[in-house]
């Protein structure tokens, strides 16, 4: 009964055509065909890893094109391999284009055009297609760049303007300046030289009056002298007379003598008066020398006094002139009218009108905004004096021109001490920007939030920061994401996090935190039981960090948020994890994707989600979960779902509740915020910056 070759040809040419030839690959796959397949994917995965960080770009979109090929099976499996794969590429393309954005905003438009070029060449439709497009956008990339650069460039010619004109008046105050040093000069030398001459005749003066009473005092002398030696003379003849018994005589010489004494005390008398009119009339000539030196000096002071005044006037209109040309640059930058006017009393203010004729008030010294008007303190009017100070003190607190007007308008306002919320993402703060920052915090202990994530802190940064959390207990809000404070970091930021226990919300994500960093901050979580929300996904932490992290739990029992996802804790960080969920009865979110997590730690993770009553949304995307242990898992836990449809641009995954199509696109959304919101929030920054 067997067909020759014949009949079986003739039977064959009998049969129907396949209307879909591609449907007889549909088929189930075995555990054992499920595990080589996975074993291939996660080679081939590896190699278009290793291709795209070596920048083998077409190696990798070779790979991509053979991996792709295994489509015609039409499997989940194979449907979530394609996908991962994809989803790698994607990510790592936009990466180079977020990198690009930020080197646009750093201007650093050299590197930003090479870096343009390499993804243009690497993104062409004939290497990995039309889809990649879409995530990339290098349109808009070559829009943002080439606008940026042309406003960096003017906004570079415009300062350039600005500063030769601002130089300009300061050169020809300096002149004046010198011109009117040299005046003050020269009358302080005549005052100097007048004292001396006038010192000169006091001298000679006293010189004077010495001799002459020298001279008065020899006359004197003279006249005892000459009167002893007459009296004598009396004396010999009267007791001659009265040894002799000659009364008569006697008489005539006591009449001699007495005589003799009024003369000489007349003449005394006279040498006398002399001495005291000579005195008199040398006290009178050196009153009026004085008086006439007292007027000369007074004219020369007063000189002086105007040439100080001039001088000061001088300085005053050169800060004037200097001002004008501060807020003409500022109305260069922002767009803001040029005719604003300097508010009297209150110098760096200046008045403006907005579009809608409403007057504002700006400091083009500290780049502050107001709607009141600023209370007078007359700084200016002091020019060099005790008052100016403050005013000095404060340009050094706040360097102008080192930073943006956002981060001054946030430093002015800690200087204050009046804030309570700091916004500064993606603002090139860098380690010195935040120790500034840092250093003002203790003027505003009521602050409660901060966001200081993309702004390239390091370890050091993160410690100047902690000190500063140290003044500030009352913070609820820490968001340092997307820096590289790395496990140094973290632990000075957990020793900021003791200090401030009523924290809810902590967000340490991407900051190439390890095993050490994660148990750093996990002794920080300890010390806030208040922890409701915590982000510390895209960094290195391991089965280790995890078991610290899940330990720390034990401690916030309102957790309500965790996202761990981007990591590589294994099974062994997801059974530490279940353990720690367990203390936390009111999580309501769970992420934990792209953690190389098997089917026993997807085991262990579901223990734990029994007990949380509250779980809306569980991430487990991106793992090594197999197909039927997923199945399993969804069967038991309908919260879960393994993403495996996910779209090329999805940064991490997204889950559902109760497995609704809807509801996992609405949770999809909601966890691709993180990157669109700093993405926006970057787009915000570029028109401020502008």
């Amino acid at each position: 009964g067997a067909w020759d070759r014949k009949e079986c040809s003739q039977r064959i040419l009998e049969l129907e055509p396949l209307q879909n030839a591609d449907a007889i690959f549909r088929t189930v796959l075995t555990d054992s065909d499920e595990k080589r397949l996975c074993e291939l994917a996660e080679a081939i995965g590896d190699e278009i890893k290793a291709a795209l960080s070596e920048e083998r770009i077409g190696d990798a979109a070779s790979l991509l094109r053979s991996f792709n090929r295994l489509s015609v099976i039409e499997h989940v499996t194979v449907e979530r391999l394609l996908g991962s794969s994809m989803n790698l590429v994607g990510r790592f393309f936009q990466d180079r284009a977020d990198a690009i954005r930020d080197l646009c905003l750093f201007e650093q438009f050299r590197e930003a055009e090479v870096e343009l070029m390499k993804l243009e060449r690497a993104t062409a439709p004939e290497a990995f297609g039309d889809e990649l497009a879409e995530v990339v956008k290098l349109p808009s990339l070559y829009t943002l760049f080439s606008g940026m650069k042309e406003r960096s460039e003017a906004r570079a010619a415009r300062d350039k303007q600005y500063a030769a004109e601002l130089e300009a008046a300061r050169r020809d105050g300096k002149r004046l300046q010198r011109l009117l040093t040299a005046q003050k000069v020269e009358l302080e030398e005549r005052l100097a030289s007048m004292s001396a001459q006038f010192q000169q005749q006091l001298e000679e003066v006293a010189r004077q009056q010495a001799d002459r009473e020298e001279q008065a005092r020899i006359l004197r002398e003279a006249l005892e002298n000459e009167k002893a030696q007459l009296l004598a003379q009396k004396e010999d003849e009267l007791r001659v007379a009265r040894e002799l018994n000659q009364q008569e005589r006697v008489l005539q010489v006591e009449a001699a003598r007495r005589k003799l004494q009024e003369e000489y005390e007349a003449k005394l008398k006279e040498a006398q008066d002399v001495q005291e009119r000579l005195a008199a009339e040398a006290a009178a000539a050196r009153e009026a020398r004085e008086k006439a030196q007292q007027e000369s000096v007074a004219a020369l002071q007063q000189q002086i006094q105007t040439v100080e005044q001039q001088r000061a006037q001088q300085a005053s209109q050169t800060q004037v002139v200097s001002d004008q040309i501060r807020a003409k640059a500022h109305a260069g930058r922002t767009g803001e009218s040029v005719e604003g006017r300097a508010v009297e009393g209150s110098p760096d203010w200046y008045s403006f009108l907005d579009d809608e004729g409403r007057v504002y008030y700006y400091n083009i010294m500290t780049a502050e905004s107001t709607w009141q008007k600023p209370a007078r303190t007359d700084v200016r009017a002091s020019s060099h004096g005790a008052q100016a100070a403050p005013r000095a003190s404060a340009e050094r607190a706040i360097a102008p021109g080192r930073y943006g007007g956002r981060v001054l308008e946030m430093l002015e306002g800690l200087r204050r001490g009046d804030l309570t919320e700091i916004y500064l993402a993606i603002c090139r703060l860098g380690d010195d920007g935040i120790r500034d920052i840092a250093a003002a915090m203790p003027n505003c202990p009521q602050l409660q939030t901060v966001s200081i994530s993309g702004n390239r802190i390091g370890s050091a940064g993160a410690a100047s920061f902690a000190e500063g959390m140290k003044a500030c207990p009352q913070l609820q809000t820490v968001d340092i994401s997307s820096n590289s404070i790395g496990d140094a970091g973290a632990a000075s930021f957990a020793e900021g996090m003791t200090a401030c226990p009523q924290l809810q919300t902590v967000d340490i994500s991407s900051n190439s935190i390890g095993d050490a960093g994660a148990a750093s901050f996990a002794e920080g979580m300890e010390a806030c039981p208040q922890l409701q929300t915590v982000d510390i996904w895209g960094n290195s932490i391991g089965g280790a960090g995890a078991a610290s992290f899940a330990e720390a739990m034990k401690a916030c029992r309102q957790l309500q948020k965790v996202n761990i996802s981007g990591n590589s804790i294994g099974d062994a960080g997801a059974a530490s994890l279940a353990e720690g969920m367990k203390a936390c009865p009111q999580l309501q979110v769970v992420i934990i994707s792209g953690n190389n997590i098997g089917n026993a730690g997807a085991a262990s993770f579901a223990e734990g989600m029994k007990a949380c009553p509250q779980l809306q949304t569980v991430g487990i995307s991106h793992n090594s979960i197999g197909f039927f242990r997923i199945r399993a898992l969804k069967k038991s836990e309908p919260r879960c779902d393994d993403g495996a449809r996910t779209r090329v641009a999805g940064a991490v995954g997204e889950i559902s509740r109760e497995g609704s199509t809807s509801q996992r696109a609405s949770v999809d959304a909601q966890l691709g915020k993180q990157r669109s919101a700093k993405q926006k929030e970057a787009s915000n920054w570029t028109q401020v910056s502008s």
